[in-house]
């Protein structure tokens, strides 16, 4: 039955419009608390691999020294080749 036959009264267009409005309610409810748990675990994640990240450069510069040194002195002269131009 479309919407523009029905009759208005007390429970029939009304009603169909409450029906809509909280399922599009409910919708929006789980999706934003999916979308926030996605989030929150994108941002545990992140966190776990920059932790990693930093061990493992610890460890490397600790075992290599010299190695390092170079390797940030090359870094700045390029970047600071990149940025005047």
């Amino acid at each position: 039955m479309r919407l523009a036959h029905r009759k208005h009264n007390g429970h029939g267009l009304n009603s169909d419009f409450e029906k809509i409005r909280s399922a599009f309610a409910d919708t929006a409810y789980d999706l934003r608390d999916k979308t926030g748990n996605l989030l929150s675990d994108s941002l545990d994640n992140i966190k776990q691999r920059s932790s990693r990240v930093q061990r493992d450069v610890s460890t490397y510069t600790a075992k290599r020294p010299m190695k390092s040194l170079g390797i940030a002195l090359l870094v700045g002269l390029a970047l600071g080749f990149f940025i005047r131009k």
